[in-house]
């Protein structure tokens, strides 16, 4: 059976700044399918997207493409525009709620902004903290924080280069093995 998995985020799930197919979510499916993993990617990402839009995604994507999984990578551009982080909670959780009671297993990036939005760190930490305390079976894996963009790894101020996308594919994959492999 193929298994769809949804990548919904940001510039940076976009592949902004890299060649399409040195996105990481490109080098993710195309490493599942060649381990014997059959799977499609779906980009439901966009240049400055941001949590407002993800309950409106999840409604989308249930109702047509039905995915198996949820790599959910987003927060940094709520940072950027002083979004409360109880919306930013509200957004994913609803969201979240949405993606489990339809069979399709959640993994969230965790970001951390406190490289240019200092304060959101701390704040985006306990929302992590709480999601998992009301959804266990939420899975969750770095995606952007400082070891991440690094001076090898950062094309701009804010965006990974290729080196960087495939750091990113090197802590999602183990993540998304285990949920393919249906441990918990």
């Amino acid at each position: 059976m193929i298994q769809t998995i949804a990548f919904i985020g940001d510039s940076i799930t976009n592949g902004y700044g890299v060649a399409p197919e040195q996105a990481f979510r490109t080098l993710v499916v195309e490493q599942l399918n060649d381990n014997g993993i059959p799977c499609e990617g779906l980009n439901m990402s966009y240049n400055g997207a941001s949590t407002a839009t993800l309950n409106e995604i999840a409604v989308g994507l249930l109702t047509h493409e039905r995915p198996n999984i949820a790599v959910i990578t987003l927060g940094i551009n709520d940072a950027g525009l002083n979004v409360s982080w109880q919306t930013i909670m509200s957004n994913l959780d609803k969201a979240i709620f949405k993606f489990t009671t339809n069979n399709c297993k959640v993994i969230l990036g965790k970001v951390d902004p406190s490289y240019i939005y200092p304060p959101y760190g701390d704040q985006l930490k306990n929302i992590y903290a709480a999601l998992k305390s009301k959804y266990p079976t939420l899975y969750f894996f770095d995606f952007i924080n400082t070891a991440i963009l690094s001076n090898e790894t950062i094309g701009d101020h804010l965006h990974p280069n290729a080196v960087g996308h495939q750091t990113i594919v090197n802590n999602l994959l183990p993540v998304l093995s285990e949920v393919l492999n249906g441990n918990s």
